[in-house]
């Protein structure tokens, strides 16, 4: 449909807006605006007093300083100057104990010194006690280590049973029997490998090991730890006591080598052999070393033998001249074993052993010395080597 617009009808118009003036913004004085930007940054300025009055409430509640890490650092340096005062004290105490232990060595030096001639007429043949050999039995074999034996070891390295130079070193006073000294020292050691505490009778052993001796006195001198060890095996309950129970005696009775008859309480037992083998060449003596088992070996003396610092070789004895005429057969205990340096391979051999004597502290090194392999061979005596296998406590 068309709508038309009439003639006589004419359109609304439209609104004229009536204009209003405004007035123009007021200029600020630099006066003004200056005092505007000093509210402003003391506004900003009071809102930064609160935020770290507000953190400073936090610290003080959960901290004990403002400075966590400034207190660690204080900890830190107060444990540092205790521990590096605590080194200083021990290390003036290892240097205070170093001095006295050498002094004492050099005490009881003197003492031993004083002694040799006593230590020298109680020797004796140690192949008169030795066993003879069943049919078919070898000898030890004199044959030098070849260097697969110790080559897994460095220079700086060394076998040591366990706690074996825990023990006192004993002394044997002006009687022959070391045999028997080292045949309970072994035992000894054994217990103390294995965290059992002993000191055994000395006095009952060598007794025990002189099976003609314990009836009837005798005056023949010595004695060998394998007899003592198969009496002991025999034996259904523990045999060999304690020293407190058969204290030993260090001077000898004229014709009465066993001391006997024997006290009462020198049978109670604490201790037997259950087991131990014969060693006939240095490969399985160096095994059973090895193995933790202390190894009871007799020698003929050498000269540099009575006079060792610490370190026994077979040039020495050549050196410092023959065996001395009064000097005969000698046991003591090897505990170990340290590889020598390659300029003694030639001479003196792979190893040394590691000795325990039962001269008192004032031979060797507080009782210690090592032998090397070379003059090992040349001065053992015909009995086989022993090590304890078990004991039975």
């Amino acid at each position: 449909k068309i709508v038309e617009v009439k003639k006589d009808e004419q359109p609304t118009p439209a609104p004229v807006p009536t204009l209003v003036p405004t007035e123009a913004p007021k200029q600020i004085s630099a006066g003004e605006l200056k005092i505007q930007e000093l509210l402003k940054k003391n506004k900003e300025a009071l809102k930064k007093q609160k935020e770290d009055e507000k953190d400073a409430a936090f610290k003080k509640k959960y901290y004990k300083k403002d400075d966590i890490y400034a207190q660690i650092r204080s900890e830190n340096e107060e444990n540092l100057k205790q521990l590096k005062n605590e080194n200083q004290a021990t290390l003036k105490a290892w240097s205070d104990e170093v001095k006295k232990t050498r002094t004492q060595w050099e005490k009881m030096r003197k003492e031993f010194l004083s002694n040799v001639k006593t230590y020298k007429k109680n020797t004796f043949n140690l192949e008169e006690h030795a066993e003879k050999l069943q049919s078919g039995a070898q000898d030890f074999q004199v044959t030098p280590l070849t260097k697969n034996y110790v080559e897994k070891l460095r220079s700086n390295d060394y076998r040591l049973i366990k706690n074996a130079m825990d023990i006192p070193i004993r002394n044997q006073g002006k009687r022959p029997t070391c045999a028997a000294f080292s045949g309970i020292r072994a035992i000894e050691v054994v217990l103390k490998s294995n965290d059992i505490e002993s000191d055994l009778s000395e006095q009952y052993f060598y007794w025990s090991s002189r099976p003609g001796c314990q009836q009837a006195p005798c005056s023949s001198k010595g004695s060998w730890a394998a007899k003592g060890y198969d009496q002991s095996m025999q034996a259904k309950m523990p045999d060999i006591p304690l020293e407190k129970f058969c204290p030993y005696k260090e001077v000898s009775i004229n014709n009465n080598e066993t001391q006997i008859p024997l006290g009462q309480t020198c049978q109670e037992g604490f201790v037997k052999i259950n087991r131990y083998q014969r060693l006939n060449s240095l490969p399985e003596t160096i095994a059973a070393l090895d193995a933790g088992k202390p190894v009871i070996a007799g020698f003929s003396l050498t000269p540099n033998f009575y006079l060792s610092n610490g370190f026994i070789t077979y040039k020495d004895s050549k050196n410092k001249g023959q065996m001395d005429s009064h000097a005969e057969g000698h046991a003591i205990l090897f505990i170990g074993y340290i590889p020598l340096p390659a300029k003694y391979h030639t001479e003196e051999g792979q190893v040394c052993f590691i000795t325990a004597n039962s001269w008192g502290e004032g031979w060797g090194r507080g009782g210690y010395s090592c032998l090397s392999e070379t003059w090992v061979l040349k001065q053992r005596v015909k009995n086989a080597f022993l090590a304890i296998e078990s004991v039975i406590n």
